[in-house]
C-alpha cells in the first residue's frame, strides 16, 4: 500500500505518475500510462491485513479515466482506514518482442549509442587530444607524473590503444611482458667497474629488447588480411601477454646470446635496429588499419613503472657530456631508444610514481653516443581513466 497526497484538481494521469514514482523500483519496467487504476471501497480490517486482495473478486469497482479530475472520482471526502484505489499492471507482452523493442531503440540509427559504437569499430572514436599534444612535443622524453593509484598504467594503455606504439613495464608483478624483467636481471649480471662499458652494455641490450618488439609487430602486419589488426589489439597483447603467449620475452631471450658481439659492434647493431624500425613504420603506413599512420606520425614508446629504472644501479653509469657525473639505468635505456629513432619519429614516455624531474634531467644528459636531444617535460593528471591535460 502507498499513500498519495494530491489536490482535487489533479487528474488521474497525475495520480499514475505519482504512484510510479513512489513505488520505484517496482514499477521501473512499466510506463505510468500502462497502469490501470480502479476505484474501490475496501475497508482495512486489522484481522484481515494479511489476506490478499483479488481484483476480480471485488464486485464494485470502476476503472478510472485518464483525464478525470480526482474531484470527479471522489465527490466526497474518502473514508479513513479504506483502500480507495487498486493499481493493476498491464499484462506482460511477449518477452522476445519487448527485448527487441529495447534493443531497437538503443541501437537506432543516429542514436548516441549507435554513433559511439560505429566510431569505436572504425577506430575514429573522438578523444585524441592527448595524442595530438604528444605528437607536437618534438623529439625527446615526455615524463608522466602522478601519485600512486591515480591510474597511470590504465592511462598509458588507453593512450597506446589510440596510437601505435610499444609498452614496457619494469615491474615484474604488473602488466606487460617479462622481457623487461629479464632485461633488468641480465644487465645487472653484466655490469663491471668500467662505467663507459656499463653504458654500452645497457644501450646494446636495449637495442635487442626493442628489436624483438619490432620484428613481432612486422610479422603481424605482414599476415594476410591484417587490416583487422589494430593498435588496440597490439596493445592488448603487449599489456597482457600471459593471457596468450609472451612471445616478446621469448624472442628477446633468443637474441640475448648475441649481446656480447653487439657490445663490440654497437654501430652495426644500431644500423640493423634502425632499419627494422623504418621497415616497421613502412608496414604501418601501408597497413591502413586503425589508427592510420602517416609519414609524420610518431610512434610511442611507454616505459611504465619507470621509477624502478630510476632506482636501479645508480652510479654504475656516467654522463657522456664530459662531466662523468653519476647516472642511473634509465639513462642508457632512454638513449638506446633515441639512438634508433629517425627525426621526430618516436616519442618516449616515462611513467611512474616517484619519478622525479631530476631523474629525467639525469637521463637526458647521458648515454647517447649519437646525439643530445633536450627532454620535453609535460605534467598530466589521470581522471576516470582518461588522460587530462593540465
Amino acid at each position: 500500500n502507498v499513500q498519495c497526497v494530491l489536490f482535487s484538481n489533479d487528474t488521474v494521469d497525475n495520480l499514475k505518475d505519482l504512484i510510479k514514482t513512489k513505488k520505484a523500483p517496482r514499477f521501473d519496467d512499466v510506463s505510468a500510462d500502462e497502469l490501470k487504476l480502479w476505484r474501490v471501497n475496501v475497508p482495512v480490517i486489522a484481522a484481515d491485513k494479511h489476506i490478499a486482495i483479488v481484483l476480480n473478486e471485488i464486485e464494485s469497482k470502476t476503472e478510472l479515466v485518464l483525464t478525470d479530475n480526482l474531484s470527479d472520482v471522489f465527490e466526497e471526502k474518502p473514508p479513513k482506514k479504506t483502500i480507495h484505489i487498486i493499481v493493476q499492471r498491464a499484462p506482460p507482452g511477449d518477452l522476445r518482442v519487448d527485448i527487441k523493442k529495447v534493443a531497437d531503440k538503443f541501437f537506432a540509427a543516429g542514436s548516441k549509442h549507435a554513433k559511439f559504437l560505429e566510431r569505436f569499430v572504425h577506430g575514429t572514436r573522438v578523444g585524441r587530444t592527448i595524442v595530438d599534444i604528444i605528437q607536437r612535443c618534438g623529439p625527446g622524453n615526455v615524463p608522466i607524473f602522478g601519485i600512486s593509484g591515480c591510474g597511470k598504467p590504465r592511462g598509458m594503455i588507453e593512450l597506446l590503444s589510440r596510437q601505435w606504439g610499444f609498452y614496457y613495464n619494469a615491474s615484474g608483478e604488473d602488466l606487460g611482458s617479462d622481457g623487461m624483467t629479464t632485461f633488468l636481471a641480465q644487465v645487472g649480471s653484466r655490469l663491471g667497474k668500467d662505467r663507459d662499458a656499463n653504458n654500452r652494455a645497457a644501450r646494446t641490450m636495449t637495442y635487442l629488447l626493442f628489436l624483438s618488439r619490432l620484428l613481432i609487430l612486422q610479422f603481424f602486419l605482414r599476415v594476410d588480411s591484417a587490416q583487422s589488426f589494430t593498435a588496440a589489439r597490439w596493445t592488448l597483447l603487449q599489456a597482457c601477454p600471459h593471457m596468450f603467449m609472451d612471445v616478446f620475452e621469448e624472442l628477446f631471450r633468443k637474441l640475448l646470446p648475441l649481446h656480447q658481439r653487439s657490445v663490440d659492434e654497437e654501430l652495426a647493431l644500431i644500423d640493423v635496429v634502425s632499419k627494422a624500425f623504418q621497415d616497421t613504420r613502412t608496414c604501418l603506413i601501408k597497413h591502413g588499419g586503425a589508427p592510420e599512420v602517416l609519414d609524420d606520425t610518431k610512434l610511442f614508446v611507454v616505459h611504465d613503472e619507470a621509477q624502478i629504472l630510476g632506482e636501479k644501479h645508480f652510479g654504475r653509469f656516467e654522463s657522456l657530456t664530459g662531466t662523468k657525473v653519476d647516472r642511473l639505468l634509465l639513462s642508457p635505456i632512454l638513449y638506446g631508444f633515441q639512438n634508433i629513432e629517425g627525426e621526430s619519429e618516436l616519442a618516449i614516455l616515462t611513467s611512474g610514481t616517484g619519478l622525479s624531474i631530476y631523474i629525467l634531467n639525469w637521463a637526458r644528459s647521458s648515454g647517447s653516443i649519437l646525439k643530445h636531444v633536450p627532454a620535453r617535460s609535460i605534467t598530466w593528471s589521470f581522471r576516470d581513466g582518461l588522460i587530462v591535460s593540465l
